[in-house]
């Protein structure tokens, strides 16, 4: 199993699309817990971004996130000793 520095390294890679910033310095990710049983990594992102008055920008913000998730799953999942990768937003 990676440890949390090895999962933050790769999570370090992967960049909000809208903003070309890394989600870690965006301060996206709000958890990180690695359970040995399984060899599974949940993530949970935070995403913050509301768009009030803007309801077409709503499926822009929905495609962002799926972007990110899917980049998070196949970059932590790609680390030694990982069956599974559960990203979870708030």
């Amino acid at each position: 199993m990676p440890t949390r520095e090895e999962i933050l390294r790769a999570l370090n890679t992967v960049k909000d699309p809208e903003l070309e910033i890394s989600i870690l310095n965006h301060q996206l990710v709000s958890e990180i817990d690695i359970r040995e049983e399984g060899r599974r990594v949940l993530i949970r992102l935070a995403f913050q971004r509301k768009m009030p008055g803007c309801p077409g920008c709503v499926p822009i913000v929905w495609l962002i996130q799926r972007r990110i998730v899917r980049e998070v799953k196949e970059t932590v999942g790609k680390l030694p000793g990982v069956n599974e990768v559960e990203v979870l937003i708030n």
